[in-house]
């Protein structure tokens, strides 16, 4: 498979981008969001609690990734424009 260039890694040209796998990563909090998984009413307040605390946990956990992934993906993409990091290109 053929990934387009401007989805590619700037290190390694057969890879996706880290910005790419940020942004993909970033679609999980969304969907769990919108699916409304943080109004599940199980009767148990205990039980919903704790769902909750799950499903905040990973939303949280999830954009953090992203964003470090994504500011890790920029950061590279500058540093082979700058000469300071080697393409494999």
């Amino acid at each position: 498979m053929t990934i387009p260039k401007f989805l590619t890694s700037s290190v390694n040209p057969e890879q996706l981008g880290l910005t790419v796998k940020a942004a993909l990563v970033a679609i999980v909090p969304v969907v769990l969001v919108i699916t409304g998984l943080t109004h599940i009413n199980l009767g148990q307040q205990e039980l919903t609690e704790i769902i909750d605390g799950i499903v905040s946990l990973v939303v949280t956990g999830t954009a953090l990734l992203s964003a470090v992934m994504g500011f890790i993906g920029v950061m590279r993409k500058i540093g082979v424009r700058l000469g300071w990091i080697k393409s494999n290109v």
